[in-house]
């Protein structure tokens, strides 16, 4: 009896480590898994900084319509560069934009452009700031990227209006561009 009991204790004591190896095995291939998807998920940004908010308010009360930060960023491979656009509604009464920004034709490109389009209501002298995040692929390859970005009184737009109706456009275009190193 006594060897039975010995046995038995040696047979649990040997699954309770099987059954934590293989546990510690599983938590290993989670938390892979967690990091590979983190990794891969699009990053959008929600706000804007209030440095940089304070810096477009700056550039607005000037007089502009329309502000990016910075005009230019650096990026890497495989990394994001991050823009601040502001927007002034300086038309009299509470307006609708929208925001459109596509890259140079000349240098088409696998980056992603990351931002809520629109519209944003805007009252009278009032101002808004849009966050816009570039991801950068690890297969862009290295050099200088050009976008076009273009604000519009949604509110009096007829059709799209970057392309049937200019005299919506809204402030001067801005060109964010990204260096890839």
């Amino acid at each position: 009896m006594n060897s039975s009991r010995r046995r038995g204790s040696i047979e649990l004591s040997v699954n309770f480590l099987v059954v934590i190896i293989i546990s510690i095995i599983l938590l290993g291939f989670g938390i892979q898994l967690m990091a590979k998807f983190m990794k891969g998920a699009d990053v959008m940004r929600k706000n804007v900084g209030e440095q940089e908010q304070d810096m477009l308010k700056g550039i607005l009360s000037t007089g502009s319509r329309v502000a990016l930060i910075p005009s230019i960023s650096d990026a890497e491979r495989g990394g994001y560069a991050n823009f601040d656009l502001g927007i002034s509604n300086e038309l009299g009464e509470q307006k609708s934009f929208v925001v459109k920004m596509e890259i140079d034709q000349r240098t088409p490109s696998t980056i992603k452009i990351l931002y809520i389009p629109g519209p944003y209501v805007i009252k009278n002298n009032a101002q808004h700031f849009v966050p816009i995040t570039l991801k950068v692929p690890k297969e862009t390859a290295h050099g200088t990227y050009l976008f076009y970005l273009y604000v519009c009184n949604f509110t009096d737009a007829v059709g799209d209006c970057y392309r049937d109706c200019p005299d919506c456009r809204y402030g001067l275009m801005q060109k964010p561009q990204i260096n890839v190193k």
